[in-house]
C-alpha cells in the first residue's frame, strides 16, 4: 500500500510515517519515488507505537526494533542484553506509579479537606461607634452626625453621616463608609477571580516580596501608634498579608475607590480569627472623612504609582493634612527607569513616575528617609493595564520614611 493509505490505516499523519522511514524503524519498499508499505511495515509500526507508550526514547526503540529484525532465528544472543533494557525500563515504570500513587493519595487528602472544612465564621464589620470622633468632614474638618437605619454589635452597618455646616453627606452600606466611588477601574482585574486567574506570576512574586520588605517598618514610630492610613487598598494585599500584626488599640483604614475591591476585602477579613479595627472608606485620596493630622503612619503600597498613571498628582502630598510631625509611611511602587518612546504613558504624567521627582516630593513634604532599596524585577512583568507595557523598563522603589518631628 502507499504511503497515504498506510497513513489512514494506522491513525497518523503522512509526516509522521516519513519521519519513522527517515529514522530508518520503518524499511518500505521503494517503487521508482513511491514508497510502498507491505504487513511487516504494519507490524513494525505497531511496535513502534507500543514501545513509545511505554516510555522508551526514540534511541531505546530504534535498538530494540532493529537489533530485532538484524537478529532474526540468533535472538537468543541478545537476551541478555533486551533484559537489561526491559528490566530498567520496569524499574522506571514501578517508581512512576508510586510517585503517581502518593500524587494521588496528597491530592485525595486535600480534596477531603476543602469537603470536610467547616463553614467560615463570619463576623460583622462596620464603622466601630467609639471610632466616631475620628471622622470629620474632609471639605471644613466640621464633625459628622450620623443617622443610623442598622448597628449591629456596636457597629454601623448601615446609615449616613452628614456635614451640619456645608451639607457634605456619606453612605454606609454593607460597614463600608462610602464618600465617593467610581467605575473607572484602572486595573484591568475588577474582581479577585479575575487577578488570580490571569495574573502574571511575576506580579504575584513581586507583591509577596513587597510585604516582606516592609514588615518590619510596621508600626515602629516612637510615639503610641493609634492610626494607620493606607491609601489604594485594593484587594488588600497588604492589609491581609500583614492583618495580625496591627495593634489592637490600633484603627487601620483602608481607603480606595472602588467599591467592589472593599466588598471582596470585607469579606475576606470577616473570615479571620481575630478582630481588629478596621474602617473601609470608598474615597479619593482628598477627600478622606477624618480628622487632619490624626494619621500615625500612612502606607502607599502601590497608590502613587497607581494615581501618576491617571492624573498628575502626588498621592503622599493628597494625603499630607492627614499626617502629623512624627508620621512614618512606608512606600513601595513601581518606578519607571526609562520611557519607551511607545510608552503607553502619557508624557504630561511621567514626572511622578520617576524617582527623583518621587525623592523630591519627599522632602519638600518633610519626609526623612530612613530607609531606602530598589528591587528590580526578576522578570519582566506581563501588561495588567492600559498604562503598562513590555518595553518600559520597571523596577520597584522600597521606603521607610519619618516626619519631622
Amino acid at each position: 500500500m502507499k504511503i497515504g493509505e498506510f497513513s489512514r490505516l494506522h491513525h497518523v499523519s503522512i509526516d509522521t510515517v516519513r519521519f519513522y522511514v527517515n529514522e530508518g524503524l520503518l524499511v518500505p519498499i521503494k517503487d521508482g519515488y513511491h514508497y510502498q508499505f507491505d504487513q511487516q511495515c504494519s507490524t513494525d509500526f505497531l511496535n513502534i507505537m507500543l514501545l513509545k507508550e511505554v516510555g522508551f526514547s526514540l534511541q531505546e526503540i530504534k535498538f530494540l526494533i532493529l537489533s530485532e529484525q538484524i537478529s532474526k532465528y540468533a535472538l537468543s544472543e541478545q537476551i541478555d542484553k533486551y533484559w537489561g533494557i526491559f528490566s530498567k525500563k520496569h524499574e522506571e515504570i514501578t517508581a512512576s506509579i508510586d510517585r503517581l500513587n502518593r500524587a494521588r493519595n496528597f491530592i485525595e487528602e486535600k480534596l477531603e479537606s476543602f469537603s470536610s472544612r467547616p463553614p467560615a465564621r463570619q463576623t460583622a464589620m462596620g464603622i466601630s461607634l467609639s471610632l466616631l470622633p475620628l471622622l470629620a468632614c474632609p471639605h471644613c474638618q466640621s464633625h459628622l452626625l450620623l443617622q443610623s437605619n442598622r448597628i449591629d454589635m456596636g457597629m454601623v452597618i448601615t446609615g449616613e453621616f452628614t456635614c451640619p455646616d456645608c451639607g457634605y453627606s456619606l453612605q454606609v452600606k454593607d460597614g463600608i463608609l462610602i464618600a465617593d466611588s467610581t467605575e473607572e477601574i484602572l486595573n484591568s482585574y475588577s474582581s479577585y477571580d479575575n487577578f488570580i486567574t490571569e495574573a502574571d506570576p511575576n506580579l504575584m512574586l513581586s507583591i509577596l516580596q513587597n510585604v516582606k520588605w516592609m514588615k518590619p517598618y510596621l508600626y515602629q514610630s516612637p510615639c503610641k501608634m493609634k492610626v494607620i492610613l493606607e491609601l489604594g487598598s485594593g484587594f488588600g494585599f497588604f492589609l491581609r498579608g500583614t492583618y495580625e500584626m496591627i495593634p489592637d488599640d490600633a484603627l487601620y483604614i483602608a481607603v480606595d475607590c472602588d467599591i467592589r475591591r472593599h466588598l471582596f476585602l470585607q469579606k475576606a477579613l470577616q473570615n479571620c480569627s481575630c478582630r481588629k479595627n478596621i474602617i473601609l472608606i470608598c474615597c479619593n485620596f482628598e477627600n478622606i472623612p477624618i480628622k487632619k493630622n490624626s494619621v500615625d503612619q500612612l502606607i502607599d503600597f502601590g497608590a502613587t504609582t497607581d494615581l501618576a498613571w491617571c492624573k498628575k498628582a502626588f498621592a503622599l502630598e493628597l494625603a499630607d493634612a492627614y499626617t502629623h510631625p512624627g508620621t512614618s509611611c512606608i512606600f513601595a511602587n513601581r518606578v519607571y527607569e526609562k520611557f519607551h518612546a511607545r510608552s503607553p504613558v502619557p508624557p504630561m504624567l511621567r514626572q511622578n513616575l520617576e524617582e527623583a521627582a518621587i525623592l523630591s516630593n519627599i522632602t519638600r513634604l518633610g519626609y526623612h528617609i530612613i530607609k531606602k532599596e530598589r528591587l528590580d524585577f526578576l522578570n519582566q512583568l506581563q501588561p495588567s493595564n492600559q498604562f503598562m507595557n513590555m518595553e518600559d523598563q520597571v523596577y520597584r522603589l522600597m521606603l521607610y520614611l519619618q516626619k519631622e518631628e
